[in-house]
C-alpha cells in the first residue's frame, strides 16, 4: 500500500473531480468525510490508512499512477501537441482530468 500524507483538497482536486476552492465549500457543506466523521477543514492531511469520502462515496487517491501504452502510428509522446494527435487523447476520460505528463518511451529489449 502506497504511503502518503497529503491535503484532502489537494487530493480532490488532483483526481479531477473538483477545484480546491470548491472543495472548501464541499467540506463546510458537510460532504466530505474522513473514517465516516465529517471535516470542515480541507487543510487536514490524510494517508492510506484513512477513508475519505465525498457525498457517501470513497475516494482512491494514489500519489502517482503509471500507465504504459503501444502508442499508435502517428501520435505523439507530448501533452500539447498542434500538429499531431497525442497520446494522452487515448486515455479513457478520469485519466484525462489529471495533471499528467509523458515519457518519451520505453525500451524493451529482448536477449537471444
Amino acid at each position: 500500500m502506497e504511503n502518503f500524507n497529503e491535503r484532502i483538497d489537494k487530493i480532490l482536486s488532483s483526481l479531477g473531480l473538483m477545484s480546491r476552492k470548491d472543495a472548501k465549500k464541499a467540506a463546510l457543506a458537510r460532504r466530505i468525510t474522513v473514517d465516516g466523521v465529517p471535516v470542515r477543514d480541507c487543510s487536514l492531511r490524510v494517508g492510506a490508512a484513512n477513508k475519505l469520502c465525498l457525498d457517501g462515496k470513497e475516494v482512491h487517491y494514489t500519489k502517482h499512477t503509471y500507465l504504459m501504452m503501444n502508442k499508435p502510428v502517428g501520435f505523439v509522446c507530448s501533452t500539447d501537441d498542434p500538429k499531431s494527435p497525442i497520446v494522452t487523447e487515448l486515455l479513457p476520460e478520469e485519466y484525462k482530468r489529471r495533471d499528467l505528463s509523458a515519457s518519451d518511451g520505453l525500451t524493451r529489449t529482448q536477449q537471444d
